[in-house]
Parts: structure tokens; sequence; C-alpha cells
């Protein structure tokens, strides 16, 4: 079972990392703002 926790939590952090945390490199914008905006084009 602690593999199983550990994969959700990692999933959880993973998510926020790339959905609700703005980073200095992309102008402070998410890693999903760039990446959806890029596949919008």
């Amino acid at each position: 079972m602690e593999f199983v926790h550990a994969v959700i939590a990692l999933d959880r952090y993973f998510r926020s990392y790339n959905t609700n945390r703005p980073h200095q490199g992309l102008c402070y914008l998410t890693p999903a703002d760039v990446y959806f905006a890029a596949t919008r084009k």
C-alpha cells in the first residue's frame, strides 16, 4: 500500500506544480497554460 500512497501523493504534487504554481521562467504562467496555449495554435 505504501507504493500506492506514494503514487497518489506524487500525482497530486505534479498536478499542482503544473496547473496551480506560476513559474518565473515561464513569465509567471503555469506549465499547463504554456503547453495548452501552444497546442491551440
